[in-house]
């Protein structure tokens, strides 16, 4: 491999960092929240983590594949698909349970819709080899719904939070108001999205959203409650 070609991976690849940095700050900070919903967040950026990795080792090593079909050898949707349904799962999951009445109904529909039009897309698109774009959608449509909801939550409440989930919640809203267009550019305006470096664009949101994780964290100075996230 040439000093050209290495340079080139990790330039394309160094985004992934902020993986390890995101995942190195939830467990030097995991005193101040273990007993709150987010307890789970290290294993949650451990395994995105290991999904980038995989994704990449399937895209670019020959030797690797998870799908046996001619012609298919180095789609890795499928390890992407699964990943969504557990992000928008358990991010759904946390704000049903920190919203109240009414707006923690809006949640549990919406991700009882989400997950019917997984089921749909898959019908229509073959889970294994193809993005589910329908799917990704809804979801990421749910999630903001559920992020502004809890915005609208924040503003009314006087008891003081730790600002972990705030951070968390600007960082998903910048993240899934971008994504979606640059996916649908990718799948349907290849020529768009590699004009736009739309790829180059889709790490540099990750970057964004997981610095509004690790601002959030860097922010605890003290424990706090399961509701005082």
């Amino acid at each position: 491999m040439s000093s050209n070609t290495i340079f080139q991976f990790l330039s394309e690849y160094c985004f992934m960092l902020i993986y390890g940095i995101a995942l190195a700050t939830s467990l030097m900070k995991y005193h101040f929240y273990y007993n709150t919903l987010l307890k789970y967040l290290p294993i949650f950026i451990a395994y995105t983590l290991l999904t980038e990795i995989m994704g990449l080792l399937v895209l670019e090593v020959n030797e690797i594949q998870i799908i046996y079909i001619e012609g298919y050898a180095n789609f890795n949707s499928l390890i992407f698909n699964i990943y969504e349904l557990i992000f928008f799962g358990y991010f759904l999951f946390i704000y049903w349970n920190v919203l109240y009445k009414k707006k923690k109904s809006i949640v549990k529909y919406g991700a009882i819709l989400y997950f019917l039009i997984t089921l749909i897309n898959a019908y229509l698109e073959n889970f294994i080899i193809w993005p589910q774009l329908y799917a990704s959608l809804t979801g990421s449509i749910i999630l903001i719904i559920s992020i502004i909801l809890y915005f609208k939550q924040c503003v009314l409440q006087t008891k003081r939070k730790s600002g972990l989930l705030i951070w968390i919640s600007v960082g998903l809203l910048i993240f899934n108001f971008l994504y979606q267009p640059i996916m649908f550019f990718g799948m349907y305006n290849y020529d768009v999205y590699q004009a736009w470096s739309l790829r180059q664009v889709h790490h540099v949101i990750i970057v964004l959203m997981y610095l509004c994780f690790i601002t959030g964290l860097l922010g605890l100075k003290r424990r706090i409650t399961r509701d005082g996230i």
